[in-house]
């Protein structure tokens, strides 16, 4: 059985190539468009990974990984934070928001590929 991710982000062209790239991979891939969406896929979905896109409308990314890590079973589903905005403090916010991992764009594909692949093995 293939591994879910949940990939909540609003810019099209990201939602396609995580999704061509992972399903390459192998894995299935279900995508939200806002943090309200993102919140109700989390629990319809069941994924074993979740990507968020820190600037997401209605509720940002940051909030939504601290609600995931505070729902039932939240704190065992591995989460990477993403973000092209220049945030200084990105890093120091991720962790505050138990992110078990982060990245700032523009990123190498190979790295998304390695940290998910890592969180999805551990």
């Amino acid at each position: 059985m293939s591994k879910k991710i949940l990939f909540i982000e609003d810019e099209p062209d990201e939602i396609m190539m995580v999704r061509e790239r992972f399903g390459t991979l192998g894995y299935e891939v279900v995508v939200a468009m806002d943090g309200e969406e993102g919140m109700e896929m989390f629990f319809k979905e069941k994924p074993d990974l979740v990507l968020i896109d820190v600037i997401i409308p209605k509720i940002d990314g940051f909030v939504v990984c601290r609600q995931i890590r505070q729902s039932p079973n939240g704190e065992k589903i591995p989460i990477v934070l993403i973000t092209a905005a220049g945030m200084l403090d990105f890093e120091e916010k991720s962790k505050q928001a138990e992110a078990d991992a982060y990245l700032r764009r523009p990123y190498e594909s190979a790295t998304l590929d390695e940290i998910v692949k890592n969180l999805l093995e551990e």
